[in-house]
Order: C-alpha cells, then sequence, then structure tokens
C-alpha cells in the first residue's frame, strides 16, 4: 500500500485489537473483510454510504465515526456496546440504525445546534451523551426527540430543546463549559432563555449535576424563572459542580429546581484536590490493560495507600475500606466518569455504595477468565447493572464483561491478562 501514494491513508493498531483509520480518498472495503476479530475502530473522513459498503464486524465493541457519512446498508454490528458519532450529516429518524444495535449500551452523538432530530433508543441503552455545535452563528435552535423506556445517565453538552419521551430518567448532567464563549452578551442571555427550554423537557430526572457554566448561566437569569414553574417533579438531590456555593444561588434558582419535589435536596461536591476531568472517546481507552493495572497497584500498594491517601477523592471523609482506597484513586484517574453522577444522601449509604462498588471490581478482577461461564457472566452483568442505578458508570466493566465471553479467546491470551493479576497477588 506504501506505494500507492494517492491514497493516503493512516493506519493505528496495537495489541488490543483496536485500530483507527484516516482516510482522504476511498480505498478497497476489502481492508475490512480480514478484521473479523477487531474490537474497537475509529474511522474519520469516510465515506461510508457507497453501495458496496457493509460495516460488518461480529466482535466489534467499540466504533467511534468522526466526519464521515453514515452507510445506507444495515449495520451488522452484533456485539456493538459503545457508539460515539461525531460533525456530519445525520437522517432526521435514525431509529432503524439503532434498532439493530441490541447490545448497545453507550451512545454519543454530536449534532449541529439548528437541527431537528428523532433518536428512538433502544431498550438495553445505558448512557447516552448529546452534543451540540456552536450556537453563534445560529438564530434558531432544533428540537430533539428522545424515546427510551428508560435510561440511567444522561449527559448535554451546549443548549438544545428537546422532547424527552423517557419514563424512568435517572441522572441529568448538565455541561456548558467554554459552549458560549466568544458570544455577544445580549446572544449570552438569549441562549440562557433557551436553557429553561431544554430542562423543561427533563422534568422526570432523578438526579441533577452542573458544571459551573451551567448553574452560573442559570443563576444570571434568575428574573426570569421567577415567574417560571419548577419542571422537576421526581427530584432527589441536585449536585453542584467543585468550588460551588450552594449559598451563591438565588432563591428563584432554588425554587425553580427544588419547587416541585419538596423532599430534594442540593448535594455540593466535595473538593477534589488535584484530580483532573478528561474526556476520552471509548475508542481511545484499553478497558483490560487498566483493569489488570488496577488490581496488580491495589494489591501492592494495599499498607501505603490506606495510609497516604484516605482522604483523596470523592471519598474523603468517608470511612471507606483502606483495602480499596488505590483501587478508587485508580478508577478516579482512569474512568473519572464513573463517579460522575453518583451520591446518596447520607453518609453510610454513601460509604456503603462505595465499598460495595469496590467489592464487585475487586472480585471481578481476581478471577481468571477460565472460571467464567454463562451462569458466572449473567450474575456479574446483573451486579453491573445495579451499580448503574446507583449511579456509577461501569460501562467499562460491561466492555470488559463482554470480552470475557468471546470464545475465540485462546489460552495463551487468557495467560497474558490473567498473569499480571496472578504475579501481583504472589
Amino acid at each position: 500500500m506504501g506505494s500507492r501514494r494517492r491514497k493516503k491513508v493512516r493506519i493505528f493498531i496495537d495489541e488490543n485489537d483496536r485500530m483507527t483509520f484516516e482516510k482522504r480518498i476511498n480505498i478497497s472495503d476489502s481492508w475490512f473483510t480480514c478484521l473479523p476479530a477487531l474490537r474497537i475502530l475509529g474511522l474519520d473522513n469516510w465515506d461510508l454510504s457507497v453501495s458496496s459498503f457493509s460495516l460488518s464486524f461480529p466482535n466489534l465493541t467499540t466504533l467511534c465515526l468522526y466526519n464521515c457519512t453514515l452507510p445506507k446498508k444495515v449495520w451488522d454490528l452484533p456485539a456493538l456496546i459503545s457508539l460515539a458519532l461525531y460533525d456530519f450529516y445525520y437522517p432526521y429518524d435514525m431509529s432503524d440504525m439503532l434498532s439493530r444495535l441490541t447490545n448497545l449500551q453507550d451512545f454519543t452523538i454530536s449534532l449541529a445546534f439548528s437541527q431537528n432530530h428523532f433518536i428512538s433508543c433502544p431498550r438495553q441503552l445505558v448512557n447516552l451523551n448529546i452534543r451540540t455545535s456552536s450556537s453563534r452563528n445560529e438564530c434558531k435552535s432544533g428540537n430533539i426527540v428522545v424515546l427510551a423506556p428508560r435510561i440511567f445517565n444522561f449527559t448535554s453538552f451546549g443548549i438544545f430543546t428537546t422532547t424527552f419521551g423517557v419514563p424512568e430518567l435517572e441522572n441529568v448532567n448538565i455541561r456548558l463549559q467554554g459552549w458560549v464563549q466568544g458570544t455577544e452578551e445580549d446572544s449570552e442571555k438569549k441562549l440562557y432563555h433557551r436553557l429553561t427550554n431544554m430542562l423543561a423537557g427533563l422534568g422526570n430526572a432523578k438526579n441533577l449535576t452542573f458544571d459551573v457554566e451551567s448553574i452560573e448561566a442559570l443563576n444570571e437569569i434568575s428574573g426570569l424563572l421567577v415567574s417560571l414553574p419548577s419542571p422537576f417533579c421526581n427530584l432527589n438531590y441536585v449536585k453542584l459542580p467543585k468550588g460551588y456555593k450552594e449559598s451563591n444561588m438565588s432563591s428563584a434558582l432554588r425554587r425553580y429546581l427544588l419547587g416541585g419535589s419538596p423532599t430534594a435536596t442540593i448535594f455540593a461536591t466535595l473538593p477534589q484536590n488535584t484530580m483532573k476531568y478528561q474526556e476520552v472517546p471509548n475508542c481511545l481507552t484499553s478497558q483490560k490493560l487498566m483493569l489488570d493495572e488496577a488490581l496488580a497497584t491495589n494489591v501492592n500498594d494495599r499498607a501505603s495507600s490506606c495510609r497516604g491517601n484516605s482522604d483523596f477523592g470523592l471519598w474523603h471523609g468517608h470511612e471507606v475500606n483502606s483495602d480499596f482506597v488505590r483501587l478508587l484513586d485508580l478508577i478516579m484517574t482512569k474512568y473519572p466518569e464513573t463517579f460522575e453522577h453518583f451520591t446518596a444522601k447520607s453518609e453510610r449509604v454513601y460509604t456503603m455504595k462505595l465499598n460495595m462498588l469496590c467489592t464487585s471490581v475487586s472480585e471481578f478482577l481476581k478471577t481468571s477468565l477460565t472460571e467464567f461461564n454463562i451462569d458466572f457472566i449473567t450474575e456479574y452483568r446483573d451486579l453491573f447493572t445495579d451499580l448503574q442505578r446507583w449511579g456509577f458508570n461501569v460501562n467499562w466493566l460491561l466492555s470488559h464483561l463482554k470480552y470475557t465471553e468471546d470464545p475465540q479467546i485462546s489460552q495463551q491470551d487468557l495467560h497474558s491478562i490473567d498473569s499480571r493479576p496472578d504475579d501481583a497477588e504472589n
């Protein structure tokens, strides 16, 4: 391929069955026929609409598409768990495409500010993330209709109008970081007014999380909020960003958020010390290596970490089992989204949930892949689903669980995966 300069293709392959293609000119679809075991794939600037192309990977668990044209044929991705679509044109109705993804649990989509869309989510979907482009050159926002029986975690980046037909909506995370940057003050205020239209469509949410920009935006339009009823009738709590004081909230904002749910409370996020959150596309991470590293480091560092890091991260001030502190630190470092929606009304329940998460993760990591069978996998899947209900985003665990179901894994592969934890234990 190197001698054919007219086809500019960059290919990245590593030992974890991940591949990223970036192409500027069409190349033969036969590239994909020799990759039946591929698990993680990223495509940049591909036209997938050509009639001869078929997106078929029986073992693919993670797919990221950047600036691509969607295929006309039905996707054959029976094992797909995570899908991310960025920066290209979508049809109004994406129901047919999503309905065929029977194992999809995490869906991220980037949409234009002014476009209308209809998204009917598959029943098993856990996480939905919708991002909208900058609004500086747009005068009218589109409406995004979302239908699903239940969604555990919904994250919005930007402001858009939404009709959310989701009877069971657990956690909603509102983000505006940098989205209105560079907008004139008058236009900025108009956008903030539209934020109330978006929140009105999320009235079934049980738990609300705001970043600094979004909560400050609502505070700035307190004069408007005085005349608006609270859209939230099932709310349990509102989680404020780190460093933001509840006393900074106007009385109008408090009433707008809590007025429809008298028992709801405001939860101030504990300081994270030096921890920084980073958004990392699923297709650029390796769940398997993270899991191995977590267990190995947890075992080696137990004695020192239980003393030196006992006040680190979200577990500051909570009596978490000392054996788990290092594991929690590693999870926070590698997968900060795990704790993005997590909280509890009482300190005792908060600590209990953290200990339960660590017990589940620790036991899962100590289990050799050779010990897994259908019943074992089913029990772990149910357990991880319970963790999702508690507010933990454990998609990375579910992805690794999917890895254990692959019948094509050789004994050598099993040994290479299990050897690091075993060596650490010894």
